[in-house]
């Protein structure tokens, strides 16, 4: 049988009888850990800024939130800081920026002092022929550099947008592989 352990020190202990009486117990140790790319602590803190956006299709708060669902699917790389329009609202109004100031580096240091971000995701949307073409920066909070730069161009009904976004995410993530925490 196969017994599903917790995330923990688990004790066993085993006893063995025959049929003339003698017995043998025996204890042991089985500790099951969290594997790293499970671990919170291992995953890179992530905020997701407001959409730069005029597209008329989807709002740039749905492409937000689209892009945070993906971010926080397998396979995890990420740990989404949350935080609703008002709470981005706040932190640039605090720092006495426009979305649009997000593309300079020294912005994303000031909110990066602000937040417990590893990195801020900072995108925009454009009207392009029949879709739209959304675009994503991954810039270090520390240092104002850009860690990737992806790009998905999306065509069509909410299942197309959703599909595409998914594309988005995986690409993002294959930018920042585990392989080592902490």
């Amino acid at each position: 049988n196969k017994i599903k352990l917790p995330y923990s020190v688990n004790i066993f202990t085993l006893i063995a009888a025959d049929l003339a009486g003698n017995r043998v117990t025996h204890s042991f140790v089985a500790v099951r850990k969290v594997p790293e790319y499970l671990d919170e602590e291992c995953r890179l803190k992530t905020g997701v800024t407001p959409f730069n956006s005029a597209e008329k299709r989807h709002s740039p708060e749905a492409i937000k939130r689209q892009i945070e669902t993906e971010m926080i699917r397998e396979p995890i790389r990420f740990h989404v800081l949350e935080r609703d329009s008002e709470g981005w609202n706040f932190i640039l109004q605090e720092q006495r920026l426009r979305l649009s100031d997000l593309a300079d580096p020294q912005s994303v240091l000031r909110i990066g002092k602000m937040l417990p971000a590893d990195i801020l995701l900072i995108g925009s949307a454009v009207s392009e022929g029949r879709g739209m073409t959304i675009f994503v920066k991954g810039v270090d909070t520390e240092e104002g550099i850009s860690l990737c730069a992806e790009d998905v161009y999306i065509e069509g009904n909410r299942e197309h947008f959703i599909y595409g976004i998914h594309g988005l995410a995986l690409k993002i993530k294959q930018q920042f592989p585990l392989v080592a925490g902490k």
